[in-house]
């Protein structure tokens, strides 16, 4: 499915949407600027990778004693990122890595 912006060039739906690193070269390497940011980005992912456990967000299984922990932190950042700096709301990008 395309993805949609609106007129402030927000992502819309205002909620997490998911994407493949296809589909973020698709809809957001369009100029030589945003091509060096993507290749920056796969090169960090590169790095991340080699580390082995590193995260953003920590996320347990709804079962977890510690399941809590992941739904406060992934609230903290779905709260602190769906709005823009004039409290315009906006959608995020969850980018799909690993091949389900």
């Amino acid at each position: 499915m395309p993805l949609q912006f609106d007129a402030n060039g927000h992502l819309f739906p205002y909620d997490t949407i998911s994407i493949t690193m296809e589909e973020v070269e698709e809809y957001f390497v369009f100029n030589e600027h945003r091509l060096g940011l993507y290749l920056s980005l796969k090169q960090f992912i590169r790095a991340v990778k080699k580390l082995g456990d590193a995260y953003f967000v920590k996320m347990y299984a709804a079962e977890h004693p510690k399941h809590n922990f992941s739904k406060f932190d992934e609230l903290d950042w779905y709260h602190f990122l769906t709005k823009d700096r004039k409290r315009r709301p906006k959608g995020i990008v969850k980018i799909q890595l690993l091949k389900a």
